[in-house]
C-alpha cells in the first residue's frame, strides 16, 4: 500500500471521527470536540501542547463517565484506534515522531488514572491491550486484561462487568467462584449494558451442561422472564434444566 493511499485512509478515518464527535450530545460533546486530531505520520509539528490538550479533553470525558455519563467514552476507542494505526505507520516507515510520542504519553496518563481508581480508565487499561495488539505482533495479555476489568467491574462499571463476564465464560482459570460469569453479566444486564443479555444467555448455556450446575434464584428468575418474553434460547435452556421425572 502506498504512503499516499495510507494517508487517504487516515484522512477518511478522521472525517468519520469528526462525524461521531458531532453526533454526541453536550456537555460531553463539547469536551470531545476539543480533542485535537492525532498528528499524521511524519508530522514535524510541536506536540507537547497537543498532548496536554488531548489529556485535558479525555480527562473531562472520563470524569463524566466515572460519574455515570458514558456517552463520550466511545471517542476514546476511535481516537486510540487511529493513534495506534499511525504509530504502526511511523514504525513501518522507520520515522517515529508525533503519534509515537503522543501514544507513549497518553498511555502513561491512562495508567496513572487507572491506578488512581478511575473505573473508566481501568476499563480502558484492559481494552487497550486488544487495540495495541491489532497494530502489532504482540499477544494480548488476557491475565492483565482480567485484572483491570475486575477492578473496574467491582466499582459497578457496566462495560467492564460485561467484558469480565465474557472472559470468564471460557477462562476458567480466572474464576474466583463457580459459575462466576453469570454474576457479572447479570449486573451488566441490570444496568442496561448493550448485548450483556446475549452474553448472559451464552454463559448460562455453557454452564448448564457442566456437572452440578444449578442456576441461582436470580438467574433462574431472569431466564424465566426471557423465556416468557419469547426468547427461544432461554426456553431451550429451561427445558434442559427442568428436573427429570
Amino acid at each position: 500500500m502506498s504512503v499516499r493511499h495510507t494517508h487517504r485512509l487516515l484522512l477518511l478515518g478522521l472525517l468519520l471521527q469528526g462525524a461521531l464527535f458531532a453526533s454526541i450530545t453536550a456537555p460531553v460533546a463539547r469536551a470531545q470536540s476539543e480533542i485535537p486530531d492525532p498528528p499524521s505520520a511524519g508530522s514535524d509539528e510541536p506536540i507537547p501542547p497537543m498532548i496536554e490538550e488531548t489529556r485535558q479533553s479525555f480527562d473531562r470525558v472520563m470524569t463524566a463517565s466515572d460519574g455515570g455519563n458514558r456517552e463520550g467514552v466511545a471517542s476514546f476507542r476511535l481516537y486510540y484506534d487511529f493513534l495506534c494505526s499511525q504509530v504502526y505507520l511511523e514504525t513501518v516507515m522507520n520515522k517515529p515522531r508525533a503519534a509515537t510520542t503522543m501514544a507513549r504519553e497518553l498511555d502513561k496518563w491512562l495508567a496513572d488514572k487507572a491506578q488512581g481508581g478511575s473505573p473508566t480508565a481501568q476499563f480502558w487499561m484492559a481494552e487497550r491491550a486488544g487495540i495495541v495488539g491489532s497494530c502489532s505482533n504482540d499477544v494480548s495479555d488476557v491475565a492483565e486484561a482480567e485484572r483491570w476489568y475486575r477492578a473496574s467491574a467491582e466499582q459497578g462499571f457496566a462495560p467492564a462487568q460485561s467484558a469480565l463476564g465474557q472472559i470468564l465464560i471460557m477462562g476458567y482459570e480466572f474464576r474466583r467462584e463457580p459459575f462466576e460469569p453469570e454474576k457479572w453479566l447479570l449486573q451488566a444486564v441490570r444496568q442496561g449494558e448493550v448485548r450483556a443479555d446475549q452474553y448472559l444467555l451464552w454463559a448460562i448455556d455453557v454452564d448448564s451442561i457442566r456437572p452440578g450446575y444449578a442456576p441461582s434464584p436470580e438467574i433462574f428468575a431472569w431466564l424465566q422472564q426471557q423465556s416468557d418474553a419469547g426468547d427461544e434460547k432461554a426456553k431451550r435452556i429451561l427445558t434442559r434444566l427442568a428436573p427429570k421425572n
